[in-house]
């Protein structure tokens, strides 16, 4: 799955494939500035994701944070990297964002206020060279509010899923539908209704010139199911992308193995962001 997920994925999205090995007994990270490195690398049992997947997240930054470290150790604290790597604010503020500085024991909040105060708006070389030479100012700062949901719209927006928590938990509604992927066999020739976070699907044009498509989810448990949408169903429950769907319609069986004939589907409201 590591290879996979430094093959860019394959078939699916890289959501599936950080999500495997979660099933396999692994233990996922996100970045770390003293840990990862360009790829995603495994420890033992343990899986740091790279900074190379981490959206707007520069190459150059990237090889400047792990050329420092490789040369004079480990980081200590957020100043610490600031006057060793010199890179700009921005890519820092990215950095705390994805929680690759967790190690330092500040919330996200304290760290993007540290790094706006060592900073000061100084984007030019010149300016930042100073740091090597004045201290910044210890500040006693506010306490500030935090949120998990926070973190997961973090993740979504630098990574494109999720990584610690299942979009599940964002759900406004508590409804998990009334079975799971294992329990569908004993279900089958009845309507049954599920919860299922999307992962892909494959649209078919019948002979008649109408669409329908197959489609496959993670339930609750984090494992797959299959989905058939026949036109009716298709026109008048579109699939609309990634997110989690409450899906009702009637388990049935083909060859030892169980898949739901949709009649309704829709996406599922998220709790709003908070960052907004």
């Amino acid at each position: 799955m590591v290879a996979v997920i430094n093959n860019w994925g394959g078939f699916y999205n890289a959501k599936v494939y950080s999500h495997e090995p979660k099933k396999a007994g692994a233990k996922l990270h996100l970045p770390c500035i003293n840990t990862s490195e360009q790829k995603t690398i495994i420890k033992g049992i343990d899986i740091y994701l790279g900074f190379a997947h981490v959206k707007s997240l520069e190459a150059a930054a990237i090889e400047r944070i792990l050329a420092e470290r490789e040369q004079n150790g480990l980081y200590t604290g957020l100043e610490n990297m600031v006057i060793r790597t010199g890179i700009g604010l921005e890519q820092i503020i990215i950095l705390i964002r994805v929680g690759a500085l967790r190690f330092t024991g500040m919330s996200k909040k304290e760290m993007l206020w540290e790094a706006h105060s060592l900073l000061n708006g100084q984007n030019n070389k010149e300016n930042r060279q100073q740091l090597f030479y004045q201290p910044a100012k210890v500040y006693t700062l506010p306490k500030f509010d935090t949120s998990w949901i926070e973190d997961v719209y973090d993740e979504m927006e630098l990574l494109g899923f999720p990584l610690n928590r299942p979009l599940f938990d964002l759900l406004q509604t508590t409804y998990r539908g009334n079975v799971t992927a294992n329990t569908l066999m004993e279900y089958i020739g009845q309507t049954v209704r599920i919860i299922g976070d999307f992962v892909t699907y494959k649209p078919v044009m019948t002979v008649k010139g109408e669409y329908m498509a197959f489609g496959t989810f993670l339930d609750v448990e984090g494992n797959f199911f299959d989905t058939t949408h026949f036109p009716p169903a298709m026109k008048a429950y579109p699939l609309k992308g990634a997110g989690v769907y409450l899906i009702e319609g009637k388990a049935v069986e083909e060859f030892g193995f169980p898949s739901i004939e949709v009649d309704k589907c829709a996406r599922l409201p998220i709790k709003p962001d908070p960052r907004a």
